[in-house]
């Protein structure tokens, strides 16, 4: 169970999604070319522009690097723009075609920063009091 208490920011709470199908956040998608699919999804408040920076990590079973992530994904690291109003988004991380990822491994991918593109005072409503 996640917990998320009460937000006061504008531009809302934004996680990594699981798959309805099986409980899973990343899916391997694809037959020659393959990817690693994640969903972000956002509540609690939909103002602004978000940039998301994320990163991965292949890992054992006890949660240590096992293989650089750069030697199986073409873009280990990145971010992804969600626009104002936008409750969800997916990613597609390529991997390299010719790369066999390790039994009992497991790829994790965290959200590193999220910010807000421009500024939200242009969502204000601006007024004079009598």
């Amino acid at each position: 169970i996640i917990l998320v208490r009460a937000n006061s920011q504008p531009f809302g709470v934004v996680s990594i999604a699981l798959d309805d199908a099986n409980d899973d956040a990343l899916i391997l998608v694809g037959d020659m070319d393959r990817a690693i699919r994640f969903a972000l999804s956002r509540s609690a408040g939909l103002f602004g522009q978000l940039r998301m920076f994320y990163s991965t990590a292949i890992v054992n079973a006890n949660n240590q690097p096992i293989t650089p992530t750069s030697s199986v994904l073409k873009d280990p690291t990145g971010f992804v723009m969600m626009d104002e109003g936008t409750t969800s988004t997916v990613v597609d991380l390529a991997v390299f075609s010719d790369i066999i990822i390790p039994l009992n491994a497991s790829i994790t991918v965290s959200l590193k920063n999220v910010t807000v593109v421009g500024s939200l005072a242009s969502l204000a409503a601006v007024g004079r009091l009598p």
